[in-house]
């Protein structure tokens, strides 16, 4: 038997339990939940959602003015009911002891059993100042020193998105990883271990999910004309993803700026159409005015001839007998084997505006010095004479 019991008022004080009467029964996993949750009037500033659950049951997790102050004899936990695969979680932390820890966690599998699946970020006193990145069931990730001390309040920082884990301590990035994908989804919430900590300001800020279309980049989207119709592009939102659709070219263009250096990385699928035996598909980095002649670039994953990716510069134009034409040759490319219906990684990593580095799968396939230096624009996709799936589009700047 499996008995939850919630606290439906939270201003009274007293007591839960179980009884039976006359008869035998027995009674497992029997916990008390919203035990210290912060109050609907209370002046402690959260956006996490209640019921919060605290584990184990005998440690103390109350608020004190617009603080909440977790104790632990051990690991201690306090788990929210705010749920994301992807976000930014963050808090105030003050200790008022010199041997203290304390911690964000992250893609809670389990909210009545956090250690057996979930992310953290630690802050500690110990050793003179430690932050640390690690996953439950335990295993230490990455650990940076930085000087901790007691009394000080510090504002502790974790942005998620799929594998990328950036982790800010007063502002200042001090862990930007690439981990493994052990946990993609769950619960948020916060750690004290061994000691005592005050959290303040605690903050859990989404990124945007259109539907089942996982991405960071900004609406509105738009359809660009820049040489072909617009009416000549759709985009769906489907079960699996977007899908967009082209007569000829097409480009969906986000609201997302792009910098010199950036990350820039989407699952692509190219859908088969029995009407076209190939098919073309990628991301592509706007200019700033897609009327002028400013560079814009384009990573395309095609099936033709087997199987190829290509960086593509626009406008590629030159002039033949008096006439502009449109070369649509590559800056360059790589032949790798790729079909339709199958998900692929596609990333494009740009380095102080004028470096490119393309990898398929994780696998390395092109690097390129561009021979003017990009000047930013916008993000997007663009689809050539066919049906392309995108999802788990995001954008990570600045690289580290």
């Amino acid at each position: 038997m499996l008995i939850d019991v919630a606290d439906p008022e939270p201003n009274i004080v007293g007591y839960a339990g179980v009884m039976v009467g006359n008869e035998v029964a027995h009674f497992d996993n029997v916990y008390l939940t919203n035990q210290g949750s912060p109050l609907a009037a209370s002046p402690l500033n959260s956006n996490l959602q209640a019921p919060w659950v605290k584990l184990p049951l005998t440690d103390s997790w109350l608020e004190a003015g617009d603080s909440l102050r977790g104790t632990g004899q051990d690991d201690s936990f306090y788990i929210s009911d705010s749920k994301t695969a992807n976000g930014q979680l963050s808090a105030d932390i003050r200790f008022d002891a010199q041997s203290a820890t304390a911690a964000l966690l992250f893609r809670v599998q389990n909210k009545l059993a956090p250690t057996n699946g979930s992310y953290a970020v630690g802050i500690s006193t110990e050793n003179g100042g430690e932050l640390k990145l690690f996953k439950f069931p335990y295993q230490l990730i990455k650990i940076v020193k930085t000087p901790i001390v007691q009394d000080q309040q510090y504002r502790l920082q974790v942005e998620f998105i799929g594998p990328y884990i950036r982790v800010l301590l007063n502002g200042q990035l001090l862990i930007d990883y690439t981990m493994d994908s052990s946990y993609i989804e769950g619960f948020v919430g916060l750690n004290v271990y061994r000691s005592t900590a005050s959290f303040q300001n605690i903050q859990l800020t989404q990124p945007q999910l259109v539907e089942n279309f996982a991405t960071n980049l900004a609406e509105p989207w738009q359809v660009e004309d820049y040489r072909w119709p617009a009416n000549d592009l759709t985009a769906q939102k489907i079960t699996r993803g977007l899908l967009v659709s082209a007569i000829d070219h097409g480009f969906y263009l986000s609201n997302t700026q792009t910098p010199n250096d950036f990350l820039f990385e989407s699952d692509i699928m190219l859908v088969a159409d029995p009407a076209r035996e190939q098919a073309t598909a990628g991301l592509v980095m706007f200019g700033e005015d897609v009327t002028s002649t400013d560079n814009f670039l384009i990573v395309n994953l095609t099936t033709n001839n087997g199987g190829e990716v290509s960086l593509v510069q626009y406008p590629d134009q030159e002039k033949v007998g008096g006439i502009v034409k449109y070369t649509e040759a590559p800056l360059a490319s790589c032949k790798l084997p790729i079909q339709k219906d199958v998900i692929y990684k596609l990333r494009v990593e740009a380095i102080s505006g004028n470096f490119m580095r393309i990898s398929l799968n994780g696998q390395p396939c092109l690097s390129h010095s561009l021979a003017e230096r990009y000047q930013g624009g916008y993000f997007g996709f663009v689809v050539h004479e066919g049906n392309a799936l995108f999802n788990n589009t995001f954008v990570l700047t600045p690289l580290n």
